[in-house]
């Protein structure tokens, strides 16, 4: 090859390189995820809901979370707080789970209920590991009535509470 072939050929790489070198970056490609949103099948029970039937006052408060429901219960006795719990209803390994939580109990963690019936008017939790409550039963009586109902082992049909509780706010 001749020298000024050698040098067509060189001076069109130096080209092909500045050329290339020199053209603007691609943009990186973002890629944007679908933001997740969670059905949460238990709305109905936000709000404030009162059970003042007996001599002890039993409220429950329920709010929305980001993809759960938050909840606080708690008892009064004569104008004073005897228990507070504190409550959710949470997406934990595909299935929905009732958490209640009192401090200085567990350890300060929560106990977790499974849910395993949930349809309109009635949800029911259970965790047959734990001593009491073994199951949490939420039925709506219309829109602003609910009993829950806690129990104890099926043997066990002395260990059964009810709250007829009333929607207030």
């Amino acid at each position: 090859m001749t020298s000024s072939l050698h040098f067509k050929i060189i001076s069109a790489l130096i080209g092909v390189i500045l050329f290339v070198s020199c053209a603007p970056a691609e943009e990186p490609v973002v890629v944007v995820e679908p933001e997740v949103t969670v059905e949460i099948p238990f709305l109905r029970l936000q709000g404030k809901w009162a059970d003042t039937s007996t001599e002890n006052e039993f409220y429950e408060v329920w709010e929305t979370g980001a993809e759960e429901m938050i909840g606080t219960g708690v008892v009064m006795s004569k104008g004073d707080t005897v228990f507070i719990e504190h409550l959710g209803i949470v997406l934990q390994d595909s299935a929905w789970h009732y958490s209640a939580k009192i401090d200085g109990q567990n350890n300060d963690q929560p106990v977790y209920f499974k849910n395993v019936v949930a349809d309109n008017d009635h949800w029911l939790f259970e965790n047959l590991n734990h001593d009491f409550p073994q199951q949490i039963r939420y039925r709506f009586r219309g829109e602003d009535s609910l009993l829950i109902t806690i129990s104890g082992p099926p043997a066990d049909s002395a260990r059964v509470e009810n709250f007829r509780m009333k929607k207030i706010l």
